[in-house]
């Protein structure tokens, strides 16, 4: 495939997401096809009692996708008037909040709660914690069977884990979907987890068999590039930071892929 050609963008990050990375690019003058190779499950769960709490910790956007709807409506089976649960919605949102990720942050934010640390990733965010006290004790609303280490448990952090949704890999790839894949190649793949590269694999491996043809990988961390690298796959790229706008100046610090 000569290196000329321009690229397709595949997006492969769960909706609501994936539209609104796939209209950033379309602005940024690129070509795109948006295919979610996971999408997000809430799961069902009553919340604990806050004052057992010191503090809450969000690590991921699906974290907060899962949480307000239970605290806007269905917090602990009371109803939305109920005053014992005004008072549970008030005490969650009034815990300092460490989130990971500054957009999450600053809509953490809009919705009220009361942000106290941010950090980049979940390793820098465990040891904010540490420096500030960890003997706090926190609730960790979670993506269930998470791909990495718990860093607040190697930490020493004192967290109370509940599992509030679940990403679910897309099983296979439909006729119509190859075709287009192909018909598309050459590829810029966006990967933005871990779970996203280990349903990517088995889906597109049997595709570059078949002649497809990927220019680049665009990976949110080194998480998500570990498991291609160990795939043995080429052209990998790492964000510097791990947020979109940091993933997407890839495309400026190397043009002579795009």
């Amino acid at each position: 495939m000569p290196r000329f050609l321009s690229p397709t963008f595949l997006v492969t990050r769960p909706e609501p997401r994936n539209e609104r990375t796939c209209k950033r690019l379309r602005q940024m003058g690129k070509k795109v096809l948006a295919l979610p190779l996971l999408s997000f499950v809430p799961l069902e769960f009553s919340l604990p009692d806050p004052n057992r709490f010191d503090g809450l910790i969000i690590t991921s956007p699906g974290a907060l996708d899962a949480l307000v709807p239970v605290l806007n409506g269905n917090a602990s089976g009371l109803q939305p008037n109920d005053r014992t649960k005004q008072e549970i919605v008030r005490q969650y949102r009034n815990l300092p909040l460490f989130v990971v990720g500054r957009n999450t942050a600053a809509r953490a934010a809009s919705l009220g709660f009361s942000v106290r640390e941010t950090g980049s990733n979940a390793l820098e965010l465990a040891a904010r914690i540490s420096r500030i006290g960890p003997a706090l004790s926190l609730f960790h609303p979670a993506v269930r069977h998470p791909f990495d280490p718990d860093p607040f448990a190697r930490a020493g952090i004192n967290t109370f884990r509940m599992a509030v949704y679940a990403m679910s890999p897309v099983p296979a790839l439909s006729q119509d979907h190859n075709a287009k894949l192909l018909k598309r190649s050459p590829l810029v793949v966006l990967l933005y987890s871990a779970a996203t590269t280990a349903a990517f694999l088995p889906l597109f491996l049997p595709l570059i068999g078949r002649g497809l043809s990927i220019r680049a990988l665009l990976c949110f961390s080194e998480n998500t590039a570990r498991p291609l690298l160990a795939a043995g796959m080429k052209n990998v790229y790492v964000a510097p930071e791990p947020n979109e706008d940091s993933l997407l100046s890839l495309t400026r610090r190397h043009p002579e892929l795009f």
